[in-house]
């Protein structure tokens, strides 16, 4: 689920905005980066869980792939177990609402064998975390993703390929900065593609072809857990009777989380600003995935 962030250094120094940080923290350096790397997914409920993550050379632990996600977050108790002193404080923005973290850079993070050096990670209760597996300590976010270079969420072979490897086939689209945020214009709206959300969330009071059919509680990574409604789409893109949740914020900046789980695979290549989106086999009929065609 997405979060975004502002950020004050604990000497009171305070970094406006994404870019700022960013620089803050010094350039991240990159390590095997001509090479890819794959490592197994799996599949809780609607998140998918990542192993193989280790941190300054501890580990590995299994964390939440969060796509919507700006900043990599791990628990507390993995804060205290690496010994990270936290360099600023952040307030972490959440569909359920803002917290404040903390949060520094670290050595080295790495997903398999591919490492990045001095990338941020923030530390505050993830109770939520429980319900997706008691084992899951962290959420691997965009900032650790995006210093990769090319990742893969592959969701037929069960895989997250991270590094230079070979983009998949399907339509490929613009990633456009949107207030800090990678989105991709779908029928005309500014959508995060987010691997974190259980549906196609919009952030609207109304939407046109929107049938509500219940209530549904929305849960953050704190553990707080929110009711929306829950509907299905008459129409979106190249699918009818797509399951979805109108929040209706009404933000102007990004206008939903478009789910990884629509797609059989997704590739995000962030120095070329580009993703590569391929829906599953029966989506050719227009069909959402596991939904009747109406």
């Amino acid at each position: 689920m997405k979060h975004q962030t502002s950020v004050t250094t604990l000497r009171g120094e305070a970094a406006e905005t994404d870019g700022m940080r960013y620089r803050m923290l010094g350039i991240i350096s990159v390590l095997c980066a001509w090479s890819a790397s794959a490592v197994t997914l799996q599949q809780e409920g609607p998140h998918l869980t990542v192993d193989g993550v280790s941190i300054n050379g501890r580990g590995p632990f299994r964390f939440l792939l969060d796509t919507g996600a700006e900043s990599t977050v791990v628990s507390l108790a993995v804060a205290q177990h690496l010994g990270l002193t936290p360099s600023y404080r952040v307030a972490v923005v959440t569909v359920n609402g803002t917290l404040e973290a903390v949060g520094t850079k670290v050595q080295r993070l790495a997903v398999g064998e591919v490492r990045v050096d001095g990338v941020e990670v923030l530390w505050y209760p993830l109770d939520g975390l429980r319900g997706v597996g008691t084992d899951v300590v962290g959420i691997l976010g965009q900032n650790a993703l995006r210093a990769m270079g090319v990742y893969t969420i592959d969701a037929v072979q069960g895989t997250l390929t991270v590094g230079r490897g070979e983009s998949n086939s399907g339509e490929r689209f613009r990633l456009e900065w949107v207030a800090g945020r990678r989105v991709v214009a779908l029928d005309g709206m500014r959508l995060v593609v987010d691997s974190g959300a259980p549906a196609l969330i919009l952030f609207r009071e109304k939407f046109a072809g929107y049938r509500q059919s219940g209530m549904a509680r929305l849960g953050s990574r704190t553990g707080s857990v929110r009711t929306v409604g829950m509907g299905r789409l008459r129409r979106f893109w190249r699918w009818r009777d797509v399951a979805a949740s109108l929040v209706g914020e009404g933000r102007g900046d990004v206008d939903g989380l478009l789910p990884v789980s629509l797609f059989e695979s997704v590739t995000v290549d962030a120095d070329g600003g580009w993703v590569t989106l391929r829906l599953h086999a029966e989506q050719a009929t227009g069909t959402a995935p596991g939904v009747a065609q109406k």
